[in-house]
């Protein structure tokens, strides 16, 4: 998640400029929040994930309706900043996200049991 949440942030963010985090420029201080908070949400996430396919339906809409205000809180305190980004953009990505990391944890449980 941490490799997901870099990436995308620097492909978007940075490369493409679409937001930025306080600063426009890459520093060191957003590194720890960003190999760290996403992994610890997404375990979060992980721990409460439901098994079979019809509760993981609605309980993937309800992260991402948790997760859209959490963004849109991050922009009123000015740490998001968006320069050509939308809100909605994020939901695709929130979607996405989630269904990897059910894949990503049924995949170890096969794999490692």
């Amino acid at each position: 998640m941490a490799a997901l949440t870099i990436y995308t942030d620097l492909s978007f963010g940075f490369i493409l400029d679409l937001y930025n985090f306080v600063e426009p420029t890459v520093n060191f201080a957003d590194l720890p929040l960003q190999a760290l908070l996403p992994p610890s949400i997404g375990l979060i996430f992980l721990n409460f994930m439901p098994k079979k396919v019809q509760h993981f339906f609605f309980y993937l809409i309800g992260v991402v309706l948790i997760s859209i205000p959490f963004e849109y809180l991050s922009i009123l305190t000015g740490y998001l900043i968006y320069k050509g980004w939308k809100l909605w953009y994020s939901v695709p990505f929130y979607l996405f996200g989630m269904i990897y990391l059910r894949w990503h944890l049924f995949y170890l449980r096969k794999r490692h049991p």
